[in-house]
């Protein structure tokens, strides 16, 4: 059973995660559609999982919708000095392209503004992963570069877009 909910969205909600979690999230995390995509070049153990969401500068969201886990959001090198943070995400096979990618990079952004104070969100996404950059600019996130082959991925470097979105309440 998922956590409390922490941020309620029509159709997708962030979710708190408990212990009882860490053992979807680590199962999701090893599929290799989803290694392929988020850079997981080693395996997630439950434990290795656990430290992963204890780092101080990760804050991880399970995605629900109906009840049922969905996926993963999470926010990593968040800079606060800086108001800045990246944002990351998957969702399982069976609820994609329903939007609930979509609906929860919208609720991380507003978490991350509202609750974070954090002005500047960013994003990699690998090439090929089209589905992942149509969430980011349906979300107001811009394309503003891209680094050559930068990531090793099943034996091929793969370049990776850059994307970025700055709150409309940035101080100026």
């Amino acid at each position: 059973m998922p956590g409390p909910v922490f941020r309620e969205g029509e159709t997708v909600s962030l979710r708190a995660i408990e212990p009882s979690d860490h053992a979807y999230l680590a199962t999701q995390a090893n599929r290799r559609d989803v290694r392929r995509m988020t850079n997981g070049q080693e395996p997630w153990s439950h434990d290795g999982k656990e430290a992963f969401l204890d780092d101080d500068d990760v804050v991880g969201f399970l995605l629900s919708r109906d009840g049922e886990r969905v996926g993963f959001c999470w926010l990593f090198f968040r800079e606060e000095v800086h108001g800045r943070a990246a944002i990351g995400y998957w969702v399982d096979p069976d609820a994609r392209r329903e939007g609930v990618a979509t609906a929860a990079v919208s609720l991380l952004k507003a978490y991350a503004v509202d609750e974070l104070r954090l002005r500047k969100l960013h994003a990699r996404v690998f090439e090929g992963n089209d589905a992942s950059a149509s969430v980011l600019e349906s979300n107001g996130f811009e394309n503003v570069g891209r680094l050559h082959e930068h990531y090793l991925v099943d034996g091929a470097y793969l370049d990776a877009r850059l994307y970025e979105w700055l709150s409309p309440a940035r101080s100026e």
